[in-house]
């Protein structure tokens, strides 16, 4: 069982006995890079290991199969009314991630929260935290597209362009493969370094990033800009779009 004692994510999956009781929220059209980037890890590190390091289940409202973005039924082992316990809850959505904005999913969200469950958000899944009311004051890493929607839906969150944040009881990752680089930090604080090392030596990841990596191509490589005061404008202009400068 999870120790409740500490409010940090990494040190309560750290605390879980093994195995790590993971669960996957799916919401309808979520995206299935950013999905398949937080589950296979997990697979990797029981295959690598020889051991039942975690186990995990996918999760629906109503138990029914989630269809991914790209038109893929996904099978669902539980609903949010009869899943078992977990350490460790990731949602997974994507841009219509307001299909999941029920109530109930929200009651259930701040049921798990306060039994000492970590919440992780993937791509939109902070959304959901944040609607639920549990992410004001805390710092979350949201998706560059979703970044401007998030502050103004949000005002009391810190939506950061980080890869990923860890605050408290919660981790959010911006989507896409820096998923994966969440997951791998998240493997390392549970299992240990050498192990998240294997994982990303398997899936031809060269780098574990660290959160504060940027999420977008550079600016040079994106317009082709080579003038470095030019490129140093674009750069203060993209970090200023709630507020623009001169």
């Amino acid at each position: 069982m999870m120790e409740r004692s500490s409010n940090n994510a990494l040190e309560m999956i750290a605390a879980a006995a093994d195995p790590l009781r993971v669960g996957f929220f799916l919401v309808p059209d979520f995206p299935m890079m950013t999905f398949g980037a937080a589950v296979d890890p997990l697979r990797q590190a029981n295959r690598i290991s020889g051991r039942g390091l975690y186990k995990w289940s996918f999760i629906s409202i109503d138990g029914a199969p989630v269809h991914s973005s790209a038109g893929v039924p996904f099978p669902i082992d539980y609903s949010i009314a009869d899943m078992p316990p977990c350490d460790l809850i990731i949602l997974c959505a994507g841009l219509n991630h307001t299909k999941a904005y029920k109530p109930a999913v929200f009651k259930w969200l701040r049921s798990v929260h306060g039994r000492g469950c970590v919440l992780g958000g993937i791509c939109a899944g902070q959304f959901l935290i944040a609607k639920a009311g549990l992410l004001d004051g805390r710092r979350c890493a949201v998706h560059w597209e979703l970044l401007a929607a998030f502050q103004e839906e949000f005002p009391r969150s810190v939506a950061s362009n980080a890869i990923f944040a860890v605050d408290g009881p919660f981790v959010t990752s911006s989507g896409g493969t820096v998923t994966l680089d969440m997951m791998l930090h998240l493997i390392a604080a549970s299992k240990g370094r050498d192990i998240a090392n294997a994982i990303s030596d398997q899936f031809n990841h060269p780098e574990i990033r660290q959160q504060d990596s940027a999420q977008r191509l550079p600016a040079q490589m994106r317009f082709g800009i080579r003038n470095p005061k030019l490129l140093e404008i674009v750069k203060v202009m993209e970090s200023s779009i709630q507020n623009p400068v001169d």
